[in-house]
């Protein structure tokens, strides 16, 4: 497996990530988490909204005792709850409670790349960062965590990653 440096962050990803959001059965996530690590894999990609949950907390326990080997990249914006009017879209209230619930999930006191799904504008991104630092200490530049930005159809993602502070986008 070959590593490249992901944008700014320093942090050194394998070529192919991991993206967890089928892992609804733990035997078989088990498996292909496995294969990957043998094959030098490093990075997993979940989110909040994979497998209602069900990814994110398959991924914690498979990688009990060995997070600190793996990049764990999860996103957000997607309804935590179809009853909740504020369980869906990138403010401040979501962004909290969707990051607070994923950690719980996960088993893990800090991501390494936490995403923005579809932001609605550049204003937009540089306040979820602010809020992001302000809102929990587990997500510190410091510390190793990025906010990314997972760029939609509303812009091309060039402009995206020229003009916003966000380490990568997707």
């Amino acid at each position: 497996m070959r590593y490249r440096l992901l944008g700014r962050t320093g942090l050194r990803v394998s070529e192919v990530f991991l993206g967890a959001m089928t892992f609804g059965e733990e035997q078989v996530a088990r498996r292909i988490l496995e294969l990957y690590g043998e094959a030098g894999g490093n990075v997993i990609d979940t989110a909040n909204f994979y497998s209602g949950g069900r990814s994110e907390t398959i991924l914690g326990e498979l990688l009990e005792g060995r997070r600190d080997r793996f990049v764990v990249a999860s996103k957000y914006a997607v309804s935590r709850d179809g009853g909740d009017p504020n369980a869906a879209d990138s403010h401040r209230k979501n962004l909290t409670l969707s990051l607070e619930t994923g950690l719980r999930r996960l088993g893990t006191d800090y991501l390494d790349l936490y995403a923005l799904r579809d932001a609605a504008n550049l204003e937009e991104l540089q306040e979820l960062r602010a809020a992001a630092v302000s809102a929990t200490d587990r997500l510190v530049d410091v510390a190793g965590a990025h906010l990314a930005a997972v760029a939609g159809e509303k812009r091309p993602k060039k402009r995206v990653a020229a003009l916003t502070p966000s380490s990568v986008a997707q």
